[in-house]
């Protein structure tokens, strides 16, 4: 063994004395330096040898001066090594290693970084002094806590490592410095000219590929003796005779075993032309590495594994390194097993692997260790080296594996390898790198062989879609808490999001899990796992809305109910006529007839309230409940009627508290078409929306009322505007609601919120009519005010009823995607288009028709009336004394735009009328959540300042009335102040329920759960009003059809003679499938068995189902492929014959 005195190394990462040992043990002894290797004598070498033999063992050891390291502005270290006098070779006794200063001293910034055309020292130079630097700086910052593992610092937990790596080549460096010192006197000593001329080593080896070529023998590492021995073998290695196994015995007969065993293990140093990088390693690297060129692999593909197979015979080793430069965009320094060089070539890998080469094996980035050969190979993409080496890791009969290969081994990627200026480094697992870069069955076979994805790789980010099943399936099971906090989902891109979650909740075993987890995440309320599944939920629901409405759906459950035989779940209750479904917001889980909320949720069919009931409500008796009693009595009026559904679903969301200000404002966050789709796909956000727009229904009913009263004020001061007391009183009314949007256009700005723009114009005609008749007096010029005021108010309560079905009519789902489609993009673009050919005819006009005499608003007035209303209003039909030219130019204008631009305009509008129309369920809960996210946003600290702002604002004016003696007014506006306060005040206690849902999930009371509940008809016995009637005929003859084929069963005895068709195994699911269909065998079997081998068929596609991968749609579509196949059905028709009813019926059954 070798001694090893005094290494003084870094203390906090030092690596273990025997594992450092071993490494430089491992080194040396590829190149025969060990002193434990009895060195054969050559009798070629000298004519007397025990004259030879005697000056060799005579002759003292050699300790020469130290070989230092130096390093800029850093700690140098010094390697004294022993040597054991010998005129051949070399061997080394001891070493020892010292650092020069203290560790904490000289600590200086980098000034330069690595590039491409470094030379190897030069690099090795670099990243040395990158080494010793990092790890000073992570000392300093760390203290005493750095060598921790929960630190999490990269030293902390490769620093020994790295450090074995790092002094390792430090000693075999200063091994081969001394040894190459003494190589010219060996070279003097030994008559080695028949193997290579020593003045040239390098003149011996073969020529490289294209442009590689080799370094010089200056910046080579090895001594020239072994160089010269070196390059007769990879000579004869590139050969394409078989003189290989001769120039070993010629080698080993002139030097020995040891030497030949050292010249096969010497890094020889090229450059790669192809590659763009400089490759440092022995024979087998040239072998391997130079046969991936076409032009060598010809030559040595036939007899390539006996080359492996002598060399590795002759000493060289199959678990040796090669160094690469640069590795990465950085211009790392790399070592990499042999072995990764072989996988263009499953035989070679295959025959090394037979030959023990080593499959833990780590590669090195920068001496950290990076990889087994698994990793490279799957970086790397090489499929067939992956198979061979998974193939050993599998146990074959009960048996352990042909060997322990580490499928979770971590390596680093080259482009953020550890020591790199200004980054971090970062790396990943096996399974997470393969997920990019492989397909599904190869990732598939990973995970059953026990790969893990580690810590929630960037990979999750880049994954290949067809591997999205078994990660998903992987990732469930094994990380199902980290799912549901959220720390697997934020690394990943938003379309892999949303197929990952679709892919486990497709899978029953992984939605069981996933969904467990989350419920062990929401047990408390309030706690860190509850606040961290609400974060994701709320980051899936901006990132993936459509995977985070699908996990909300899953997520609901029958509800528990307390006793079965007395409070069954109800199956028929009354819906409003346009309503989708009710739901309710309480704190149980539990089905109980006596609760408050059952009648609520599901109000059973004796349960419509006459106008007494309301009427004799307690409440009523406060001017507040007088308010609500008002409020249900209106809903009565204004809203749809009631419709009893048969049938009935009644389910509970598993998740308390979903509704609060995180998930309210993700999903206000949405952009309106995805917000749309998550509407129109998910029961649990409209339930949300629902509940939001229940809260918050009185607050805005009363915006639409007291429109309504403007409209009414205004129609009846029109008619009394003669009478100055009419006019005061309606004053004070109208002047009371424009005070109430003003407050509401503050709010927005109190909470930085952009107002819309019908409430900005509603304020600014208010108040234009309102200083006009300040305090009821007449003026003639607010006639225009009162006209604006008149049409803007009508058309403001068309578009506040958009959100209801008043007098039990669909206005909203109605209204709403006519408004909806006037602002599509391809509305808009016409338009545009259609007002440019306006405009450019009107500019025509003006300068060419010298009889309007420069007017532009009678030529503006006439364009419009030609080219949109038709009139002939830009020439007269009963006088042509102008130039034609003006008359077809006005023609074709007219042409263009009244007839072939209004037609696509109007195909424009219907298409986009049609598609809203598709999306009213969507577009219709979208758009009542909208308008309650602007109350849900409002504080009450905003509400308060604007009930300051608004009545000091009031007060001051009311002086300045007072003050000119103008008491009238002053009385007005007194009275106008106090119907906008009680309306402001209403609006804030109607708000007030609010509150509750602007907390914060980290603010819940760990014993506050409220549950969502939905109850929605039941779509699979209800017929939806706008389907298309299905006939009773076609009804009937399907259930008779399928009465007797279930009732049909062959004659006893009665044979049917077929021709023989031979059937593969494989197919003869589709003989019998055709045989219980009853069809003719002989007609039919043969087609369609080419049918499904052309198509490439298999049982599954064909029947679908749970289980398959395949949806009843994929297979309703194979099943009328065969059916056009086997001509029983036309393409494109809907005809029915008896044979594809057969099939269909029998499909269907299976």
């Amino acid at each position: 063994m070798l001694p090893l005195c005094s290494f003084c190394y870094f203390a906090f990462v030092a690596p273990s004395r025997p594992r450092l040992l071993s490494r430089v043990v491992e080194e040396l002894g590829l190149l025969s330096l060990l002193p434990s290797v009895t060195k054969e004598k050559c009798s070629k070498l000298s004519d007397d040898k025990e004259k030879c033999t005697k000056q060799s063992d005579d002759k003292e050891d050699q300790i020469g001066e130290p070989v230092v390291f130096k390093f800029k502005g850093l700690p140098s270290f010094k390697v004294h090594v022993e040597l054991a006098g010998d005129a051949r070779w070399p061997c080394v006794r001891s070493v020892d290693l010292h650092c020069g200063s203290d560790i904490r001293d000289h600590c200086k910034p980098d000034f330069h970084l690595p590039f491409s055309e470094m030379a190897l020292s030069e690099a090795k130079q670099y990243w040395r002094e990158r080494f010793i630097r990092c790890f000073m700086e992570a000392r300093q910052k760390a203290g005493d806590s750095f060598n921790h593992p929960a630190t999490g610092s990269l030293w902390a937990k490769h620093g020994a490592d790295a450090m074995v790596e790092f002094l390792t080549e430090l000693v075999i460096d200063a091994v081969l410095t001394l040894v190459r010192d003494g190589s010219q006197e060996r070279l003097r000593d030994m008559e080695l000219s028949q193997l290579f001329s020593p003045q040239a080593p390098m003149a011996g080896f073969p020529k490289l590929n294209g442009e590689d070529g080799y370094l010089s023998v200056e910046q080579q590492t090895t001594p020239p003796l072994l160089l010269g021995l070196a390059a007769g073998v990879w000579k004869a290695v590139k050969r394409r005779d078989k003189g290989l196994q001769q120039t070993l015995d010629r080698v080993r007969h002139v030097v020995g075993s040891e030497l030949l065993k050292a010249s096969l293990n010497a890094p020889v140093a090229y450059r790669s032309a192809k590659k763009s990088k400089l490759l440092c390693g022995p024979v087998l690297m040239f072998l391997l590495e130079q046969s991936e060129q076409d032009e060598f692999d010809q030559l040595v593909a036939k007899d390539h594994r006996s080359r492996i197979q002598a060399l590795l015979h002759c000493g060289a080793q199959a678990n040796a390194r090669y160094a690469m430069f640069p590795i990465g965009a950085h211009c790392g320094l790399g070592q990499f097993p042999i072995l990764c060089l072989a996988g263009h070539s499953k035989e070679t890998v295959s025959f090394l692997l037979e030959c023990q080469a080593d499959v833990t094996r780590p590669s090195v980035q920068n001496f950290f260790p990076s990889g087994n050969p698994l990793w490279i190979a799957v970086w790397r993409g090489q499929e067939k080296m992956i198979e061979e080496l998974l193939k050993g890791r599998e146990a074959k009969d009960g048996m352990e594996p042909d060997f322990p290969l580490d499928v979770d081994s971590f390596g680093w990627y080259p482009d953020s390898s550890p020591l790199t200026v200004n980054q971090e480094a970062a790396g990943c697992n096996v399974l997470a790198l393969a997920a990019t870069t492989l397909g599904s069955r190869l990732v598939s076979k990973l995970i059953s062989l026990g790969a893990q994805l580690g810590d929630c790789p960037n990979e999750l980010a880049s994954f290949l879609v067809e591997n999205a099943r078994p990660l998903a399936r992987h990732v469930v099971d094994r990380q199902a808490q980290n799912m549901a906090n959220g720390s697997v989902l934020q690394q990943t891109s938003g379309m892999r999001i949303e197929t990952l979650v679709q892919e486990i909740l497709r899978d029953d075993e992984s939605r069981r899990k996933f969904l467990d987890a989350i419920d062990r995440a929401c047990h408390s309320p309030g706690s860190k796992d509850y606040c961290d599944f609400m974060q994701m939920l709320s980051d899936l629901i901006a990132r993936a809305p459509a995977a985070a409405a699908k996990l909300c759906d899953e997520s609901l459950a029958q509800p528990k109910v307390s006793d079965h035989r007395r409070y069954p779940l109800r199956a028929s209750c009354l819906f409003q006529k346009h309503e989708q479904h009710y739901n309710a917001y309480v704190d149980t889980m539990v089905w109980n007839n006596a609760t408050p909320f059952a009648d609520e949720l599901a109000p059973p069919p004796t349960n419509q309230k006459t106008l007494r009931d309301v009427l004799m409500v307690k409440e009523s008796m406060h001017i507040c409940g007088f308010f609500r009693t008002f409020w249900e009595v209106a809903k009565s009026i204004v809203l749809p009627d009631q419709r009893q559904a048969l049938f009935c679903n009644i389910s509970v969301l598993r998740t308390p508290n979903i509704i609060n200000i995180s998930i309210l404002q993700a999903m206000n966050a949405l952009p309106q078409d995805q917000l749309v789709s998550v509407f129109k796909d998910s029961a649990v956000f409209r339930a949300i929306a629902l509940y939001v727009w229940t809260v918050l229904e009185p607050a805005y009913f009363i915006d639409v009322w007291s429109t309504f009263a403007q409209l009414v004020s205004l129609l009846v001061w029109w008619q009394n505007s003669g009478d100055s007391t009419w006019a005061a009183a309606l004053w004070i009314g109208f002047t009371a609601v424009v005070f109430l949007d003003t407050s509401n256009l503050l709010l927005n700005f109190a909470q930085l919120q952009l107002p819309s723009r019908k409430l900005i114009i509603q304020v600014t005609i208010g108040f234009w009519m309102s200083s006009l008749t300040w305090g009821g007096r007449h003026s003639v010029d607010s006639r225009s005010a009162m006209a604006s005021s008149l049409a803007l108010c009508l058309m403001g309560i068309i578009y506040e009823l958009r959100l209801y079905h008043p007098l039990g009519l669909p206005l909203g789902r109605n209204l709403l995607p006519i408004l909806m489609a006037a602002q599509t993009k391809e509305f808009v673009a016409m338009l545009i288009l259609i007002m440019s050919i306006l405009l450019a005819t009107f500019l025509a006009a003006c300068v060419e028709f010298q009889e309007f005499d420069g007017q532009l608003l009678s030529v503006a007035v006439r364009t419009w009336q030609t080219l949109i209303v038709g009139e002939s209003s830009l020439f007269d039909v009963d006088n042509y004394e102008h130039a034609a030219l003006r008359y077809f130019v006005v023609s074709f204008l007219f042409f263009v735009c009244n007839i072939v631009l209004m037609n696509i305009f109007i195909s424009v509008t219907g298409a986009g009328y049609e598609e809203e129309r598709a999306n009213i369920v969507g577009t219709f809960s979208a758009e009542r959540f909208r308008v309650c996210m602007e109350s849900v946003e409002v504080t009450g600290w905003s509400r308060f300042f604007v009930l300051v702002a608004m009545v000091c604002g009031l007060c001051i004016r009311m002086m300045v009335s007072l003050a000119l003696g103008e008491v009238w007014t002053f009385v007005a506006e007194v009275l106008a102040l106090l119907i906008w306060l009680v309306l402001y005040l209403l609006q804030w206690h109607f708000c007030q329920e609010v509150a509750k849902l602007r907390v914060k999930p980290e603010d819940f009371d760990p014993e506050a759960r409220k549950y969502l509940w939905i109850c929605v008809p039941s779509q699979r016995l209800e017929v939806d009003e706008d389907a298309t009637d299905v006939s009773l005929n076609e009804i009937v003859t399907s259930l008779n059809e399928l009465r007797d084929l279930l009732q049909r069963r062959p004659a006893p005895g009665r044979i049917r003679r077929a021709r023989r068709v031979q059937v593969n195994p494989h197919r003869k699911w589709l003989q019998d499938f055709l045989a219980e269909a009853e069809l003719d065998l002989e007609k039919y079997l043969e087609s369609a068995l080419r049918w499904a081998e052309t198509s490439d068929i298999v049982q599954s596609d064909l029947f679908g189902g749970p289980g398959s991968g395949v949806s009843q749609e994929e297979a309703k579509a194979h099943l009328d492929d065969l059916l056009v196949h086997q001509g029983c059905k036309q393409p494109g028709s809907n005809s029915s014959f008896p044979a594809r009813r057969r099939i269909h019926l029998f499909g269907h059954l299976s």
